[in-house]
């Protein structure tokens, strides 16, 4: 701004460059601007300019808890939560983990670039009956999270034969 204009001889005017960053992803952004006079000796001047966006990742979860199908101890079942970045660089994912040894996370750790997803199986795998309520903790760039997770194994069924034996 200004769009176009008049400078008298000797004279200088300041114009400033706006850019529009909106749905642009972080990253650098390089581009020539070209300036047009009725100067007869340069009457195109052009200009280097770099756009540089410093984007940041945005983590959603599909859920906040996840509840498990009851099942029998030292048996297992598995659900899965999605994982996505609806921001404007790379959602960094440094570690998951569970409070629970009964909680099994089969992937810990990944990369999800923008408008991606990333699913995160979760195996609940009971060696006791029980309720378990734990959490699982999300370590990433966008900023830690957690998801609770609740399920109940059942004990193992027991068998008796009366009498002990049969004649």
């Amino acid at each position: 701004s200004p769009a176009s204009g008049t400078i008298t001889p000797g004279n200088s005017t300041l114009v400033t460059f706006n850019w529009n960053s909106c749905g642009m992803l972080g990253g650098n952004y390089p581009d020539v601007v070209l300036l047009n006079s009725n100067d007869p000796i340069n009457p195109s001047i052009s200009i280097t300019t770099n756009l540089t966006l410093a984007g940041t990742p945005v983590l959603a979860i599909d859920t906040t808890f996840m509840v498990f199908d009851t099942i029998l101890e030292n048996t297992s079942t598995g659900e899965s939560i999605m994982l996505y970045n609806n921001g404007c660089t790379d959602l960094i994912i440094t570690d998951i983990t569970s409070a629970s040894p009964m909680y099994n996370v089969g992937v810990t750790t990944g990369t999800i670039v923008p408008g991606d997803s990333l699913s995160i199986p979760v195996t609940f795998d009971p060696t006791t009956f029980g309720t378990f309520n734990s959490t699982l903790t999300i370590l990433n760039n966008a900023g830690d999270s957690t998801v609770c997770l609740i399920a109940t194994a059942d004990g193992n069924p027991i068998i008796t034969v009366n009498p002990p034996s049969l004649n």
